[in-house]
């Protein structure tokens, strides 16, 4: 790690900074005690402060895990910093979903690629984006309740202040598909989200087999939730311990 940075007075901070990243890992434990150690490889990261405002460069490679590159740039920085105009990119070829079990815990394990291609615009204090996020071939198992999604595929499309997004997968012999669209207004989200399915095997344990088919939507107005629809039980078994 190298830096040069330094200000004159009231002015913006001028200088650049420089990092070279040589087999990073980051060890998580978990709270039964395990301990996970993820891979985040090796590159670089670049940043220069300059009185035309901001350039920074990412180049992360994990071999087999992934990579990811970004760029960023920005007008004059000063006193109204946050009106600065925006310009930034950052893309994504990971299989990083293989460590959603870190952040949910109820999620014993998860598998599947996540790809993102991102624009960003707009002003460091008002940014945009646009682009999209994927995730590929997904499974996640939760082991309490024996429920495993298969061929989990979604993706979400950034639309500057909003989303659209689709995805499938199934759990069982059974099917799970959900949509939705939300848009953000004075940094309150509007929109509305369908989940539906067909015999959905939802609990799988000695005590208790519950099947479900599920049409519901909600329906999001700013701090609001409304839901509405039906869930099937086409099949229960429950069996007192």
């Amino acid at each position: 790690l190298s830096a040069e940075l330094g200000a004159q007075g009231d002015e913006p901070i001028l200088g650049k900074a420089h990092a070279d990243i040589t087999q990073a890992r980051l060890r998580w434990q978990r709270v039964g005690g395990k301990e996970d150690l993820i891979p985040l490889g090796s590159g670089t990261v670049h940043l220069e402060a300059t009185a035309a405002g901001l350039n920074g460069e990412l180049r992360i490679s994990a071999g087999e895990a992934g990579r990811a590159d970004g760029s960023l740039r920005t007008g004059a920085l000063g006193d109204r910093w946050r009106e600065a105009p925006l310009t930034a990119a950052l893309r994504i070829d990971s299989n990083a979903l293989a460590f959603v079990h870190l952040y949910v815990p109820e999620i014993d394990r998860a598998a599947g690629q996540l790809r993102a291609d991102l624009e960003f615009g707009g002003s460091l204090g008002a940014p945009l984006v646009n682009g999209s996020i994927r995730v590929e071939n997904g499974e996640l198992d939760l082991y309490q309740v024996n429920l495993a999604l298969r061929g989990v595929n979604a993706e979400a499309r950034m639309l500057d202040n909003g989303f659209k997004f689709a995805a499938t997968g199934s759990a069982g012999a059974g099917r799970l598909s959900a949509a939705g669209e939300l848009v953000w207004r004075n940094r309150l989200p509007y929109g509305q989200l369908r989940i539906t399915g067909n015999d959905l095997k939802l609990v799988d344990v000695p005590e208790a087999r519950i099947h479900a088919t599920p049409d519901l939507t909600f329906k999001v107005d700013g701090r609001d939730l409304q839901a509405s629809g039906t869930v099937t039980i086409p099949f229960a078994r429950i069996v007192p311990a």
